[in-house]
């Protein structure tokens, strides 16, 4: 099997795709940390003790996304080496379109490969349509007649 060589990306591209791929984690941490803050100053324990509880999902959920940075980064420079290698298309980015997380790092190569904005949007959209019907097939096995049902369509096991 082939390696590709990753490319390296200068501080400011670095800097440029941190703050675009962790804005949400940003705010889902964010947000209830300055809730906590403010309600320590104006409220009592018990009431600051009350909003950092309901803080605890959402800042949770912002560690999660913010975890995911190095996997975003590696796909982000994988798909950068594809398109330098001209073996990119669009339908290459189609798995990333089933996460919200990763469909920035889709629209982001699909920029890079210069595709306009519109059309962008419109793969992104396609690709996350595809998924959501696919992910919501419903699959029954039928074990006395021998045949799987998939989508409609059943098929002898």
């Amino acid at each position: 099997m082939d390696r590709i060589a990753l490319p390296a990306l200068g501080a400011a591209t670095w800097l440029r795709l941190w703050l675009s791929y962790q804005r949400y984690a940003a705010v889902l941490v964010g947000a209830p940390a300055l809730c906590v803050a403010l309600a320590v100053a104006r409220l009592p324990w018990w009431g600051a003790g009350l909003v950092a509880l309901a803080g605890v999902a959402p800042a949770r959920f912002g560690l999660t996304v913010l975890a995911r940075w190095p996997r975003k980064l590696r796909a982000t420079r994988v798909g950068l080496a594809r398109i330098a290698a001209g073996t990119f298309t669009p339908a290459s980015i189609r798995t990333y379109c089933g996460d919200p997380c990763f469909r920035l790092v889709a629209h982001e190569l699909l920029a890079a490969a210069g595709l306009p904005r519109a059309e962008r949007r419109a793969i992104v959209h396609r690709f996350t349509g595809e998924l959501r019907a696919e992910g919501s097939v419903a699959m029954l096995v039928d074990h006395v007649r021998g045949t799987v049902t998939i989508g409609g369509a059943e098929k002898a096991i």
